[in-house]
């Protein structure tokens, strides 16, 4: 291959002569191949149909005639049906085939095989940097650590007002059950859902009726409600304690919601124990929870 005699730098006269083997190989190839007027004549769909078939055959063929595109330029009538006179006319004689070095001088040809070269170089270079790729080493992983879900709570629903016959029965000095007024404003805010002014009512008459279960009970369930959850333990505690059988299961169950709540894992468990073990209401309840928190 002759270089330029100028115009042409040093690091580009490398590059040509690093292309001189591949394009050697490429005319040894391909010195038969057809000349270029009949490769346009084929992307035009003009020559004989089994002439037409040989040439599409061949993947060399079809880069070439896609890369005509590039030279393509508008002809008029007249001029077309010379092209296609002359190229039908030297169709017939393509046995002699002019060599692949001819054709390579020719613009277009030149232009076709300049494009494959560098396609053939681009993908050379991406597989080498594939392969470069391929063998670095892996990257080192961060693993978050995530902390545990949160235990579910035990839940928590308002009971049923209702009064214990201690307090049905209490007396006064005067002989009066004033207990079962002063409950009223605390009970009746605690029937409607109003938990905040429920445990401030029953705040109020708290020091009045230090041995009242119903005042210590409805507070303590209340303060569960407004998320008072050392308030409600203090409160359920002195509520069990005065309880009577009908509500030591009821009070146990409170002080197991709020002492899961505080996090007191076996406390709660506890008084879930004695709930299961009594056998009356909440007791199936009770028996579930033990096999959940843990």
């Amino acid at each position: 291959m002759k270089t330029p005699a100028d115009g042409w730098d040093r690091e580009e006269q490398e590059t040509l002569r690093e292309l001189e083997a591949p394009l050697d190989e490429l005319r040894e190839r391909h010195h038969a191949d057809p000349p270029i007027e009949v490769l346009q004549a084929a992307r035009s769909g003009v020559l004989p149909e089994e002439l037409q078939e040989r040439l599409a055959d061949s993947g060399w063929n079809r880069a070439l005639i896609d890369g005509l595109r590039y030279e393509e330029a508008e002809l008029d009538r007249d001029a077309e049906d010379r092209v296609l006179a002359r190229i039908q006319t030297g169709a017939k004689e393509l046995p002699r085939r002019h060599s692949f070095w001819t054709w390579l001088s020719r613009p277009a040809f030149a232009a076709a095989a300049a494009v494959i070269i560098l396609i053939a170089a681009a993908v050379a270079w991406r597989s080498g940097s594939l392969r470069t790729q391929e063998t670095a080493p892996p990257q080192p992983t961060v693993v978050t650590a995530t902390p545990p879900p949160a235990p579910a709570f035990l839940p928590l629903e308002a009971p049923k007002v209702r009064l214990s016959v201690a307090v049905l029965t209490w007396r006064g000095a005067d002989e009066k059950n004033h207990l079962l007024a002063d409950l009223k404003p605390g009970l009746d805010a605690f029937r409607q859902g109003d938990y905040a002014t429920a445990d401030a009512e029953l705040s109020k008459i708290a020091a009045a009726y230090p041995d009242s279960f119903e005042v210590r009970y409805y507070q303590g369930v209340s303060r569960l409600f407004v998320d008072d959850i050392p308030g409600a333990i203090d409160s359920l505690t002195a509520a069990q304690r005065r309880a009577d059988s009908s509500f030591a299961s009821d009070a146990a169950w409170y002080l197991a919601v709020a002492y899961q709540r505080a996090r007191r894992i076996e406390d709660a468990r506890k008084e879930l124990s004695r709930v299961c073990n009594a056998g009356a209401a909440r007791a199936a309840e009770a028996c579930a929870a033990l096999q959940q928190i843990r």
